[in-house]
């Protein structure tokens, strides 16, 4: 039996790596095939992905140092040493994160502790494209060639905005696999949401994820801003993160207590699209963000940031706006709200998602992990 640790440069929390990697873990015999542990420098409070490990044998291993977007990752570096020190016996570490410092400190360690195949997996297709950037990011991967055998990203723009060329040119894309049936429209998951939260009567905005700057949170507050004038018309946010806060107290700022609904951690996400009438991503930068992906799947018109992949759009209900004008948005959604978009349009919605079967997908890294 293969031992596999994947390794997380960010918290093991709601995030759509998380739910990448469970996914994937879940298409496999984990029983048979592989014995799995996590790790993170961060926490972990994803119960689903800790339900999965634990009941298969392995171990989640969380160190529980603050998590800050821009602290210098180098300082992980003794931690990660130590953590190897003490757990090596691994065929197989598979780096998740979206981080170059991250995987250059997490890769280093894991093969200079003879670590036998090493892989790392770009999941943010990140739009920096200076000087300095592009010169950090040459320097790097220079380091990373020496370190990791297997290069992996969730979309063609992951992968090249992370690595050189030489590295693109020796890459696979591993498209983020996703449990189709769970997603698809569900009148009795519609009708408990919308229950719970007193919204039966109202055109419901959702968004779903980890509240972050990079998820560009503010420009949803900014939107429904505009829209405060017409009552039967809410904006959902799923989820929890490092501004939440801040953003709890611009609604306020702003009087759009009645307007905005913060649902806070959950457990099981996908009831909530079958609960939404549409569903925003209005990103700075994404990989190949499973939202999108699972929002289509439950039929719902879908608006997204014109930063993000074209490849994530699946359906005739996706449509790419431009972040830099607000307005265009207002217009898109009040067209919405206004189709009457019933529960057979969703259910008809033509989607095409069979890239997206992580029965499919995830067959690349169950043959990596085992060759």
């Amino acid at each position: 039996m293969k031992t596999i640790l994947e390794m997380f440069g960010e918290p093991i929390t709601y995030g759509g790596q998380e739910s990448v990697v469970y996914n994937m873990l879940s298409t496999f015999d984990l029983k048979k095939s592989f014995k799995v542990d996590l790790f993170t420098p961060y926490y972990a409070d994803n119960k689903n992905i800790i339900d999965l490990i634990n009941n298969n044998n392995g171990r989640i291993f969380s160190l529980n140092i603050d998590f800050k977007t821009n602290d210098n990752r180098l300082l992980l570096s003794k931690y990660i040493n130590l953590f190897f020190d003490a757990n090596k016996d691994y065929d197989v570490v598979h780096i998740h994160t979206g981080s170059l410092t991250t995987m250059y400190v997490y890769a280093k360690a894991a093969k200079t502790h003879n670590i036998k195949k090493v892989i790392v997996h770009s999941h943010i297709a990140s739009k920096k494209n200076s000087l300095i950037y592009n010169l950090f990011k040459t320097f790097v991967c220079a380091f990373l060639q020496k370190y990791v055998d297997i290069f992996l990203g969730c979309s063609n723009e992951a992968i090249t905005s992370k690595f050189t060329k030489k590295i693109v040119n020796e890459s696979t894309v591993v498209y983020n696999g996703i449990d189709i049936d769970k997603f698809k429209f569900n009148n009795k998951y519609r009708t408990y949401i919308r229950s719970k939260y007193n919204v039966e009567e109202k055109f419901v905005i959702g968004s779903l994820g980890r509240l972050d700057k990079q998820k560009n949170n503010d420009f949803m507050i900014n939107i429904i801003s505009e829209l405060n004038g017409c009552a039967n018309i809410i904006l959902m946010i799923v989820g929890t993160g490092t501004i939440e806060n801040e953003l709890k107290k611009r609604c306020k700022y702003l009087y759009l207590n009645e307007k905005v609904i913060f649902t806070g951690k959950q457990v099981e996400t996908y009831k909530f699209y079958s609960a939404f009438d549409c569903f925003i991503l209005p990103s700075l930068y994404e990989g190949m963000p499973v939202t999108a992906i699972e929002a289509q799947i439950s039929g719902l018109p879908t608006l997204i940031s014109n930063r993000v992949t074209t490849d994530v759009c699946i359906s005739d209900r996706c449509k790419f706006l431009s972040i830099d004008d607000k307005s265009i948005w207002v217009k898109e959604i009040l067209d919405l709200a206004k189709s009457n978009v019933n529960e057979q349009d969703r259910i008809n919605a033509n989607t095409s998602f069979s890239k997206f079967d992580r029965n499919k997908t995830f067959k690349i890294v169950e043959k990596i992990y085992n060759e």
